[in-house]
């Protein structure tokens, strides 16, 4: 087309076949906070991820989802930081729409910090 000129192009279009899509949540959801997850008494005393008291061998950490999956999501966790050892962690493949109960696979250190990431989709 020369510069200058216009056109208006005018479609419809249509599709007679199955269309797949993946879960979208446009404003994120609502955030998980403290309220949402629960530490087993394997933990210790702490309210937080920091071991206190006494601890004892595979404690876990339950988390309760603010937004319900409308289909069984897949997660990756792992401790990626704080002051104690590095564990596997496992179940997260586990996971149902609504929750999940993390085990972290050792004996935390009272007095030790443990951060966790996970990914889900």
């Amino acid at each position: 087309m020369a510069p200058g000129w216009s056109a208006t192009i005018n479609a419809s279009i249509s599709y007679a076949g199955n269309v797949q899509g993946i879960f979208l949540l446009a404003n994120r959801g609502s955030s998980i906070g403290p309220s949402n997850i629960t530490l087993s008494s394997a933990w210790g005393g702490a309210a937080s991820v920091t071991a206190s008291g006494t601890t004892a061998a595979n404690p876990t950490i339950a988390i309760n989802f603010t937004n319900t999956w409308p289909l069984t999501p897949v997660f990756i966790c792992k401790v990626v930081g704080g002051t104690g050892a590095v564990a596997n962690v496992t179940r997260e493949n586990t996971a149902p729409t609504g929750s999940m109960t993390l085990t972290y696979n050792g004996t935390p250190a009272s007095r030790s910090t443990y951060t966790f990431n996970c990914r889900g989709e």
